[in-house]
């Protein structure tokens, strides 16, 4: 089973600015087979947990590759009406694309979630209903805050929900210990000493 079809990491600048660099994944779901799992997760970056256990709902309720959904005791693989599904991140996230497929027709669910900082509630964000089956949400424009998990829900919908086809991020810069930024002001010295060295022979 492949875990990540796309993943992109940016490190650096973290010695002299004594940050690490903000890390970018892009994650589609709808490449990771059939099946139910407790939890979906990539080690270090993303866990994604619901009211019932995570399944891979197939192509056959999407127009597209399908993706994320919660098994129930009726066999649907959607995020339903009743259901919830928790995205928890690594660090905080300041850029986070959630695409989602509403099964047709469009703009029969109401939806939302609710974003967190750590244990603060920032409160529930209300996304538009659909005007096409497939589209991509900006979740960070509407929150406008940096926020660590979100949980969406339904409001209203038709027996058939959602499914999530995949989530782009991006994380915030994360300070790195004193140490570390003091060893990289400490290379740089050790540089400019050698430098020194040199021109006074």
């Amino acid at each position: 089973m492949k875990w990540l079809t796309i993943i992109r990491w940016s490190l650096g600048g973290m010695l002299l600015s004594g940050a690490l660099t903000a890390q970018a994944a892009l994650i589609n779901f709808g490449e990771f087979g059939d099946g139910v799992v407790p939890t979906f997760e990539v080690p270090g970056l993303l866990s994604v947990t619901g009211s019932g256990a995570i399944s891979f709902a197939d192509s056959a309720i999407t127009s597209s590759n399908g993706g994320l959904g919660v098994a129930d005791s009726l066999g649907a693989n959607s995020l339903d009406l009743g259901e919830t599904m928790t995205f928890s991140f690594a660090s905080p996230v300041e850029a986070l694309l959630l695409t989602v497929h509403d099964i047709s027709p469009a703009g029969n669910v109401e939806y939302g979630f609710n974003a967190f900082a750590g244990a603060l509630d920032l409160g529930f964000f209300a996304i538009d209903p659909h005007t096409s089956l497939s589209q991509t949400h900006d979740l960070s424009a509407l929150v406008g805050a940096a926020f660590d998990s979100f949980t969406l829900s339904l409001q209203n919908s038709a027996p058939l929900g959602l499914v999530i086809e995949a989530v782009e991020f991006r994380t915030a810069e994360a300070p790195l210990p004193a140490t570390l930024g003091l060893f990289g002001l400490a290379l740089v010295a050790l540089g400019y000493s050698r430098r020194r060295d040199t021109r006074a022979r």
